[in-house]
């Protein structure tokens, strides 16, 4: 099955579209940085929510 993911991020006072999306690529690799909550779209269109934060928190939890 195929799935659209949406993930946003509002990037302040950026100069250039160019910097809004080099600034949020860096937060995406900042490990530091807190994880995303994402849209998922199914191919039917149904959106499920995920926070990655949650899923990491439990599949740790679960290894444990």
């Amino acid at each position: 099955m195929d799935y659209l993911v949406v993930w946003e991020m509002e990037i302040r006072n950026a100069a250039t579209p160019e910097e809004a999306a080099l600034r949020a690529r860096a937060h995406e690799k900042d490990e530091e940085a807190e994880e995303p909550v994402v849209d998922v779209y199914s191919e039917e269109g149904e959106c499920t929510r995920v926070d990655l934060e949650e899923l990491r928190q439990e599949e740790s939890t679960e290894r444990h």
